[in-house]
């Protein structure tokens, strides 16, 4: 049994992010991905904290929000989530704690409000404890690494119910460092579920594993990804084509955009993401930067333009990318090895990037009129530093606001406006969709014409601005004030009027160009020179402000010494908030006279992959998931014909492939069509029984005689009673008054029915002797198994024998024997003519011979029993 459904993310025009829960037979439920939106409302949340109690694991995709985002808020809310094992790569388990740890440093708003059943009337907007960077950090230290390729049977949670060698494999997805596809064995169903994938191999980001991963040259898809009971799959970009030129020209497209906007004198501002997507162009602007400088031309208007990345995490990231080579496209480790050997500079050791993580940093590179290109979170200019650069970029008329991924924009009715804030990066692109003002072109560097919208009028954007207080009411404040000036006051008691004689030795003190004090006679403390403690006024709301203190700070500042007074205000900004805190909206009004482009850099699959790859992995059941309604319903119509054309069924036939597009809530039934029965066997077929293993699997062949249930309390009493004959058992129940027919029929009134299920399944019980003579003639002994062609690689290669692949999934054996798999499973062996004594040699008897031994040994031969 397999059912799936749906939290977030399916056919959703507004929304990204991605929870599903797929349950298995036995009731095992599994979560996949824990995203989040960047309005960060709680209600979405709302059908996940209902499963939770039942919830047996939980597996994580992409390190983006849209797939992880809600992770530390459910671990912080809800008190039984952080029971549940968690698995997930490497790469998505460090660069999501970066995410997060991002995403409440910048956007007070996830740390989500009061709820509404415990809020006073007046106090409608009291935001909630957000979780701490150490919390988030042990939150995710609780995720269970996993490689790829390598098949993890996992823990279960403590309420959920046994896994029955359950199996969980990781594959690489692509679209983002430690991207996952995951296949789930369990029984007889094989799920893949594969969202947001990416086949196109990048600077970074090696393509998906459907062929085999980096390096493969195959145009099969692997066997364990193929032919799966379900396929799980995303339509997000199913009505897009990629850009013709591939990576190259995507590159070119963005660069020349930028030198157009440089050679003006104005900056461009990249929103991109904290720690997934940052990477891809983090590297390729690097790297075009370093061109521009090793090339001879002096006219590259790169050279003069800085190049900065702003994030509170950003230096984290890198650091992390680092470690990270083996997850990464093979050229990057080929161009790491290079800077070992002191050929070259690292992939992610940035001679031209510079990295800003204060706001104040931030704000002091945007006030200066050089050329300058930055990138900053986040995509969705909700929150973070993009959010922060859009209000000094957006007047600039020869700015330009370079958008790198779709933003989807609010679908909002009449009756919903009171409901739904419209955030300010659906609005953006929202004008940029309509061409609100026109198309601006301009001439690329090969003569293409460039589209870049231009928003001349001023445009009046809502800006939630969220600021967060300690304080819970006015007069606390007004209390503040009072105690500054009674503190003020008090520094004048020095005034009053006392004689020398009432002064003593404090007279060094008190009194100017008195330097001598005869202690001659003296005793005790008349006798030390006068030492006053300095003692620290404050009430029970800490220390009072001293202005004064303050007023050196400010004059280095207006000197020139800038940097001091900046690494102060950093030590502020960077110290976390703790206590109660208060949401307060405020509308400002953001002219845009900036221009607008897009380049899509989001590194997601596209039609033309989507049509390609899904009829070559031949899923029995289609599930869509991950995108608008109307790519959804395209894409489903189209995979009905390409999937029933490459099984060369008519689209109406009943053995064709069943596609699902459900909604969010909505439960789809995605089992394998099997015909299975629950049956009982009998202790004596039981003991006959001789089972061979296949892998984790036990298989055994039988052949028996089927009984009724009525047949099989009798056997239950005869095992019970194995010394006695059946004819003895039915006198001894004759004796007690009853009979046989009775002890069958159903219970006497009154009594409770029993619990025990086992009573109306049929038995299976052996043959008796004058049948079993005929069918043993009958049975033929069965092959069962699916050998790889990897592993018989390995099996003749430690049997002495030479073995490496030729072409495209052929194994040649010795020179002599080519071993091919089709795509049904089925194992052919050819080889060429041997001589007598080639054939009568060492080594199995030659190696025709030998390889079908191998293959034997690797399949279990099951006989009739």
């Amino acid at each position: 049994m397999f059912t799936f459904t749906p939290l977030l993310g399916a056919q959703s025009a507004s929304s990204k992010a991605s929870q599903s829960i797929l349950e298995l037979d036995g009731g095992i439920k599994i979560l996949v991905d824990v995203g989040w939106d960047d309005t960060f409302d709680p209600l979405d949340l709302q059908e996940l904290e209902k499963h939770v109690p039942t919830l047996s694991l939980i597996l994580l995709t992409h390190a983006t929000p849209a797939h992880i985002g809600a992770f530390a808020h459910c671990c912080k809310t809800f008190p039984l989530f952080t029971q549940i094992p968690v698995y997930a790569t490497s790469p998505v388990i460090a660069l999501g704690r970066t995410l997060l740890q991002d995403l409440y440093a910048s956007s007070p708003l996830a740390a989500t409000f009061l709820p509404k059943a415990t809020e006073a009337t007046h106090a409608g907007r009291i935001l909630l404890q957000p979780p701490t960077a150490e919390e988030i950090a042990r939150y995710f230290s609780l995720i269970h690494p996993l490689k790829y390729s390598q098949p993890h049977q996992p823990l279960p949670s403590p309420f959920s119910p046994p896994l029955n060698g359950l199996t969980l494999t990781a594959y690489n997805a692509g679209h983002t460092v430690g991207g996952t596809i995951w296949h789930i064995q369990h029984g007889m169903e094989s799920i893949v579920y594969a969202v947001d994938w990416n086949q196109a191999r990048e600077s970074v980001v090696a393509g998906a594993a459907w062929f085999g991963g980096s390096g493969a040259s195959g145009t099969e898809v692997i066997e364990q990804l193929r032919k799966p009971t379900a396929l799980v799959c995303s339509t997000r970009g199913g009505e897009r084509f990629a850009l013709p030129g591939g990576r190259k020209k995507r590159d070119d497209l963005l660069l020349d955009m930028i030198r157009s906007t440089i050679a003006k004198g104005g900056t461009v501002l990249i929103p991109t993401d904290t720690s997934a997507r940052v990477l891809e162009l983090a590297y390729a602007l690097e790297h075009a930067w370093r061109d521009a400088a090793g090339s001879g031309q002096g006219d590259d208007v790169l050279k003069g333009a800085g190049l900065y990345l702003a994030g509170r995490k950003a230096n984290t990231t890198m650091r992390l990318a680092r470690s990270m080579l083996e997850w990464m496209d093979e050229n990057i480790v080929r161009e790491f090895e290079a800077a070992e050997e002191g050929k070259g500079v690292g992939p992610f050791t940035f001679k031209h990037l510079r990295i800003l993580e204060r706001k104040k940093r931030l704000e002091k590179i945007l006030s200066d009129q050089k050329p300058k290109v930055i990138l900053a979170s986040d995509t969705s200019l909700d929150w973070g530093f993009a959010k922060d650069s859009l209000r000094l970029v957006a007047e600039g008329a020869n700015n330009l606001l370079l958008l790198t991924e779709p933003l989807h924009k609010e679908r909002i009715t009449e009756g919903q406006e009171s409901t739904h804030r419209k955030t300010l990066g659906s609005m953006i692109w929202q004008w940029y969709e309509e061409r609100k003002d026109g198309v601006a072109l301009e001439k690329a560097s090969d003569g293409e014409m460039l589209e870049q919208e231009n928003l001349d009028n001023a445009a009046d954007a809502l800006d939630d601005r969220s600021s967060s207080t300690s304080e819970d009411s006015e007069t606390e404040q007004q209390g503040r004030v009072l105690n500054f000036s009674t503190s003020l006051a008090h520094s004048n008691r020095n005034k009053l009027g006392l004689s020398d004689e009432d002064l003593g030795v404090n007279i060094l003190l008190r009194r100017k160009n008195v330097y001598d004090y005869d202690v001659r006679g003296k005793k005790g403390r008349e006798r030390m020179f006068p030492y006053v403690a300095p003692r620290k006024k404050g009430d029970e709301f800490g220390e009072f402000i001293r202005p004064e203190d303050t007023a050196d700070e400010l004059s280095l500042a207006e000197d020139g010494e800038v940097d001091a007074a900046v690494s102060s205000e950093d030590e502020v900004e960077g110290q976390s908030f703790e206590g109660p805190a208060k949401a307060v909206y405020e509308k400002a009004t953001l002219t845009i006279n900036a221009r607008l482009a897009y380049v899509d850099f989001t590194g997601l699959h596209d039609k033309r992959s989507l049509e390609m790859l899904i009829p070559l992995i031949q899923p029995r059941k289609l599930i869509l998931v991950g995108g608008m309604k109307q790519e959804t319903t395209a894409l489903a119509t189209e995979c009905q014909k390409l999937l029933a054309a490459k099984s060369g069924m008519d689209v109406s036939a009943a053995d064709s492939a069943v596609i699902f597009t459900p909604v969010n809530g909505e439960v789809v039934d995605a089992s394998v069509d099997t015909n299975a029965w629950m049956v009982k066997l009998s202790n004596n077929l039981v003991r006959r029984l001789k089972w061979q293993h296949v892998r984790s699997l036990g298989v055994v062949t039988l052949t028996a005689q089927l009984r009724g249930p009525e047949q099989a309390v009798l056997e239950d009493s005869t095992e019970e009673n194995p010394s006695k004959k059946p004819k003895l058992l039915e006198e001894e129940k004759k004796e007690e008054g009853g009979s046989t027919e009775v002890a069958t029929n159903a219970p006497p009134e009154g009594a409770k029915p029993s619990a025990d299920k086992s009573e109306v399944y049929p038995l299976l019980d052996v043959l008796p002797v004058n049948m079993a003579a005929g069918t043993r003639s009958m049975t033929r002994p069965l092959h069962v198994g699916d050998l790889r062609l990897a592993d018989l690689r390995k099996i003749m290669q430690g049997a002495g024998h030479t073995a490496e692949f030729r072409g495209e999934g052929t194994l040649l054996i010795d020179g002599m024997v080519a071993v091919r798999k089709s795509a049904t499973g089925r194992i052919e062996i050819e080889a060429s003519a041997q001589s007598a004594a080639a054939t009568n040699l060492g080594r199995g008897g030659g190696s025709f011979l030998a390889v079908k031994q191998k293959i034997y040994e690797g399949l279990a031969v099951v006989s009739g029993s």
